[in-house]
């Protein structure tokens, strides 16, 4: 996007010179935990209040950011994800920024705006926002448009429709999400699971009294409700995870070479369907599988890289940019074109907002980076910059 006059030019170098203080001001804040120093970049903040005219962000507001995020600035240890960081504090409430040919503008990229629908178990499909269809049916499902969650715990256990779905124990609901969309679910007995893009969940209406089963395709996470009478078990393509009480990530899309699940809290069993044997990890661990040839895997992880797109962020730590890509399909309709394949191989630290105009997150990776990118239509073409 070209500069037009000497206005956008003088309002690009103001931005990029506060920019560079972002070094500094990520020091100081290793330095010293003193709240004046929080008080020094509010003050900071509200002198470019006039230059950043869109945001209407208070001082207050800003002191709680940087409280509630301490521990993620801190634990940063490059300047470059140290500067990511501060650019994502400023940068997704301005809309009329001027960005530089480092990221050649057409329009705005939005996530994909797909319908998430029910499968019933009679084969019908129908949107969500029907649900009323299944409320008239079933007493006791309801849905949050708010929060984007529906709900089938207030179901009487003694409701003549419920029980007859245990016995036939076949007829169960699909939940799908589509690219761009998450979503969350509250089963039966309490157990609330988060839906990622491309993803469906598969389950009953009412569990059975003995065991509680759901089927994944695509990623979820699980908060579930402890009930030792009752094991837990997600089934995937290519393995069981079975628990009781526990907080777990299940990545299993048909598209990945490798599958994994990561354990929050609790502790969870996992039966490979090619291996026939269980594997226990514990809180912390990471259980992977690759789909071809079964070789399974357990290691230490930080939780946080692979839960936190449940609030809609990504964050990264030393992930090439070929994966980010690829969550980043599965949120907006593009697609990407690597005029050198070393790019793929860039490395990133920091947050990046899983719901915010691509041409932000686009922006944000080029400024920490080698990288430039060129949006023509649909297709966004990543360069290295000379």
């Amino acid at each position: 996007m070209a500069l037009n006059n000497s206005k956008d030019k003088d309002q690009l170098n103001s931005y990029y010179n506060f920019i560079e203080k972002g070094e500094d001001l990520y020091n100081n804040l290793i330095k010293d935990d003193q709240i004046h120093i929080e008080k020094e970049l509010a003050d900071e903040y509200i002198t470019r209040d006039s230059f950043l005219s869109k945001v209407s962000v208070s001082k207050g507001w800003l002191l709680f950011w940087l409280k509630v995020n301490r521990k993620g600035i801190m634990v940063i240890s490059s300047s470059a994800a140290a500067l990511l960081l501060l650019l994502m504090l400023f940068t997704p409430f301005v809309s009329n920024i001027p960005i530089d040919n480092q990221v050649s503008l057409q329009h705005d990229i939005l996530p994909a705006d797909g319908k998430v629908t029910i499968q019933l178990s009679s084969g019908e499909i129908i949107p969500i926002d029907s649900v009323s269809v299944i409320s008239e049916r079933i007493s006791g499902v309801s849905l949050d448009k708010t929060n984007q969650t529906i709900s089938y715990q207030n179901i009487s256990e003694d409701n003549e429709v419920v029980n007859k779905k245990r016995l036939e124990n076949t007829k169960r609901n699909v939940l799908n999400i589509p690219k761009g969309k998450s979503y969350s679910l509250v089963l039966s007995d309490g157990t609330k699971v988060w839906i990622n893009s491309e993803s469906s969940v598969e389950y009953p209406i009412a569990f059975s009294k003995d065991k509680r089963v759901v089927k994944v395709v695509g990623e979820a996470f699980f908060d579930v409700k402890e009930d030792a009478s009752r094991p837990f078990i997600v089934e995937t393509s290519g393995y069981q995870v079975k628990v009781l009480g526990t907080k777990f990530n299940v990545k299993s899309y048909s598209d990945d070479l490798v599958s994994a699940t990561t354990l929050v809290s609790g502790a969870v069993d996992i039966i490979s369907n090619k291996l026939n044997e269980s594997i226990s990890i514990k809180p912390g661990q990471q259980f992977t599988i690759n789909s071809i040839s079964g070789a399974v895997d357990v290691k230490e992880v930080d939780t946080d890289i692979y839960t936190s797109w449940i609030d809609n962020r990504l964050k990264l730590d030393q992930m090439p940019l070929n994966e980010i890509i690829k969550l980043l399909m599965r949120r907006y309709d593009v697609d990407f074109y690597f005029s050198d394949e070393t790019a793929k191989n860039e490395l990133f630290n920091g947050v990046v907002p899983l719901n915010d105009n691509l041409n932000v997150i686009l922006w944000q990776l080029s400024k920490v980076s080698s990288l430039s990118f060129e949006i023509e239509g649909d297709l966004i073409i990543v360069k290295k910059r000379d």
